[in-house]
C-alpha cells in the first residue's frame, strides 16, 4: 500500500525568486555545468584549461558570478582534470535543473520527463540569450509554474514510491487525488494505468532507464521547488516526497 506524502507546497510563506534572480541563477548554472562537462572532454588538457578560463571570464562578464554559491565558485576555479569525480557528476546533472529554468524564462520547452535535456542546445541557448534575459527576463506565469511543480512532484513521488513498494498501481487515478494536486496526467505516458518510462511500464523498465529517470526527476524537482520559493539558496532546496 502506498503512503500518502505531505504535499510539496505545504510550507510557510514561500517567496518565489524575482525574474532577475531566475535569470542570474540560470546563468550561474550554465557556467557550472559547462565547467563540469570539461571533465568528460577528450581535448588536450591545455585546450580544456583555456575553455575553463573562458567559462570563468564569461560568468564574470554577464554577472553570473554574483549568483554563484561558494561550492559553485570553487568548481569554476578548479583546474581541469582535478575536479572530484563525484562533484563533476553531480554538477553535470544540474543540466536538468537548468532546463527547467530555461523553460521558466521562455527560452525553450521542457524535455520529456524520461529523457535528458539536449545539452548542446541548452547551453548554446543560454550563452546566446544571456544579455536579453538579464535586460528583460520574461518568466512564465505563476499558474504554469505551479502546474509543472505538481507534475514533477507526482513523477518523483511515483519513482520513489516504486523503490519502496515495487508494485503496479493506478497512477492515473492517483494523479486526480486532492493531496497530489489534481494533475493533468496527459504529460505522462502510461501503460495499464501506471507510469511508463522509456516506453515500458515502470515495473518492466530497465534499471538503467529507471535510475536515469530518477536523476532527471530529482534535478527538475529541485529547480521547480526553487522557482516556487521553497528556499532562497539553490543548494538548500528540499525535494523530499
Amino acid at each position: 500500500m502506498y503512503q500518502q506524502p505531505v504535499n510539496y507546497d505545504d510550507i510557510d510563506d514561500p517567496i518565489p525568486p524575482t525574474p532577475s534572480r531566475i535569470a542570474n541563477r540560470a546563468l550561474a548554472l550554465t557556467a557550472v555545468t559547462a565547467r563540469a562537462l570539461l571533465e568528460r572532454d577528450e581535448s588536450p588538457i591545455n585546450e580544456k584549461e583555456k575553455q575553463r578560463q573562458a567559462v570563468v571570464n564569461w560568468a564574470k562578464k554577464v554577472g553570473a558570478d554574483k549568483e554563484l554559491e561558494a561550492e559553485e565558485l570553487e568548481i569554476l576555479l578548479t583546474p581541469v582534470e582535478t575536479l572530484d569525480r563525484h562533484t563533476a557528476i553531480n554538477s553535470t546533472w544540474r543540466l536538468e535543473g537548468l532546463g527547467v529554468l530555461a523553460w521558466a524564462l521562455n527560452l525553450m520547452e521542457q524535455a520529456p520527463y524520461d529523457e535528458q535535456v539536449d545539452t548542446g542546445r541548452l547551453l548554446d541557448t543560454l550563452y546566446q540569450s544571456a544579455n536579453s534575459i538579464l535586460d528583460l527576463p520574461l518568466v512564465r506565469n505563476e499558474a504554469k509554474i505551479d502546474e509543472y511543480g505538481e507534475q514533477i512532484f507526482a513523477l518523483h513521488w511515483r519513482l520513489v514510491e516504486f523503490t519502496v513498494n515495487p508494485k503496479v498501481i493506478d497512477f492515473v487515478n492517483i494523479g486526480q487525488q486532492p493531496w497530489i494536486g489534481s494533475i493533468d496526467m496527459a504529460v505522462f505516458h502510461t501503460i495499464d494505468g501506471d507510469l511508463a518510462i522509456g516506453g515500458q511500464r515502470i515495473d518492466k523498465a530497465s534499471a538503467e532507464i529507471f535510475s536515469q529517470t530518477m536523476s532527471i526527476a530529482m534535478e527538475r524537482h529541485h529547480a521547480i521547488n526553487w522557482l516556487l520559493g521553497h528556499h532562497p539558496t539553490y543548494s538548500e532546496i528540499d525535494i523530499s516526497t
